[in-house]
């Protein structure tokens, strides 16, 4: 009688045992929110999980270049709206000028006003974006647009 007995704790014991076990399993799930929590609970998908991380750390990279392209592309569109307008103030006057209503103090100071234009533009045409001269092509690491002066005017 007291072996049967015996045998009725031991497999009550190893049943509890196996429930707490399992409710631990459960326990983990729910505090985690994962039901893989390391790969022995599914291999096949635990397989499939580092697969998609793989994926979603690509994709992740893919993104954030997409983004830096992105603000590259607004820099550069903002750059040249501004070098537009410098080109154009300096045609209105030069036209200005050419028309001959100036006199020579005011053609002069239009004169510096056109090289503040120009010293703009090169300033510009020289931007720097993250690190790299937005138009220096292939050669970003030096400036593209290099200037000559004499008297501290620009010419060339």
């Amino acid at each position: 009688m007291s072996g049967a007995l015996n045998n009725i704790y031991n497999n009550v014991s190893y049943a509890l045992y196996l429930h707490s076990v399992e409710m631990a399993r459960l326990q983990e799930q729910t505090t985690t929110g994962s039901r893989i929590n390391r790969p022995s609970d599914d291999p096949s998908s635990a397989y499939r999980v580092i697969t998609l991380n793989s994926q979603e750390k690509s994709l992740e990279n893919y993104i954030n270049n997409i983004s830096d392209m992105n603000g590259t592309l607004e820099m550069s569109s903002t750059v040249i709206q501004e070098i537009e307008a410098a080109i154009t103030e300096t045609k209105v006057r030069l036209t200005q000028v050419i028309g001959g209503i100036y006199h020579e103090e005011t053609r002069e100071r239009a004169a510096e006003g056109i090289n503040d234009l120009l010293e703009q533009a090169i300033s510009l045409a020289n931007t720097k974006h993250m690190g790299q001269y937005v138009f220096g092509g292939n050669n970003t690491t030096s400036a593209p647009y290099l200037v000559e002066r004499t008297n501290g005017q620009i010419t060339a």
